[in-house]
């Protein structure tokens, strides 16, 4: 048996996905309560070893990962400190290259941890905890479209969700007790 290497950062309330390839990569992270780490990095399961990747733009604490179909991660959200709230530019870190896009014409400030997932057209579904949700499409320099609000007119923090099939995203919990809403389609 033998330990596990370690990332060389505090890697508490991050956020990661896999990649096609099968290593993990992981961003964001701990300074502080409410103040985000801008740092990224990908583990390598095979070697035990851990390779640092470009900086986000600003720190990240709770923050979003989406794999994205072409092996790319895209990153939102996430506090970078207490006076200055989210981190409101969505960024695409860049597979091929390393190196991170910034999603300029989406800037939006949305609630720590939001509920993202692959949508069956391309785009990035925001599926809460806000009662608005929306696409993300990721291309170019990025884009919002609404979709439609949630059935419960109330914000869902502290809850969570999961894709339970293609297209069909699960709500439950959130700080006030709030009871499972049934699957949404998303065509």
């Amino acid at each position: 048996m033998s330990a596990l290497s370690r990332v060389g950062f505090d890697p508490f309330c991050s956020a990661h996905t896999f990649l096609p390839d099968g290593r993990l990569f992981v961003a964001g992270g701990h300074i502080n309560n409410w103040v985000g780490l801008p740092k990224a990095a990908i583990f390598n399961p095979l070697d035990n070893s851990w390779t640092r990747q470009a900086r986000m733009n600003l720190g990240r604490w709770y923050l979003t990962v989406t794999g994205l179909p072409n092996g790319d991660v895209l990153v939102v959200s996430g506090a970078v400190d207490t006076p200055d709230g989210t981190n409101p530019l969505p960024q695409v870190w860049q597979a091929s290259s390393g190196t991170w896009r910034d999603l300029t014409q989406a800037q939006l400030n949305l609630p720590i941890y939001p509920y993202m997932f692959l949508a069956p057209n391309g785009s990035v579904f925001n599926a809460g905890p806000e009662v608005i949700t929306r696409y993300l499409d990721t291309a170019d320099t990025g884009a919002w479209s609404f979709v439609a609000n949630r059935t419960f007119n109330a914000l869902r923090d502290c809850g969570s969700a999961v894709m339970c099939a293609p297209g069909k995203i699960l709500a439950v919990g959130g700080g006030e007790t709030r009871p499972p809403t049934r699957p949404r389609s998303l065509t």
